[in-house]
């Protein structure tokens, strides 16, 4: 019984698109169902021969995510930057710009 697995991602743009790992197989849809269609076809144009092709395909749904592990600084934003800047527009602050909460 040979599988093949599936990276599924959401599109930006709308729909899902999937790729098959170690195999060249690419496959896109609008909905779930069109996914697996594409991937039905995929795998029928890759394998032209059926005896070699997978039983079945493992979908394996990746999500992206961000997750904050540091605490970031909140930038005091001064009400007249004329008296923190000099001539050459760098800022020189007379004050603390930065405080970790």
């Amino acid at each position: 019984m040979k599988e093949l697995t599936f990276l599924v991602h959401e599109a930006e743009e709308g729909g899902y698109h999937a790729e098959a790992a170690g195999v060249g197989i690419f496959a896109e849809g609008d909905t779930m169902n069109e996914l697996k269609e594409s991937i039905k076809s995929g795998i029928e144009c890759y394998y032209e021969n059926t005896a070699d092709a997978p039983s079945f395909a493992h979908l394996h749904f990746v999500k992206d995510e961000i997750m904050v592990l540091l605490k970031a600084p909140v930038v005091y934003q001064p009400k007249n930057l004329l008296n923190y800047l000099d001539f050459t527009g760098i800022m020189f602050p007379l004050k603390k710009v930065a405080i970790l909460k």
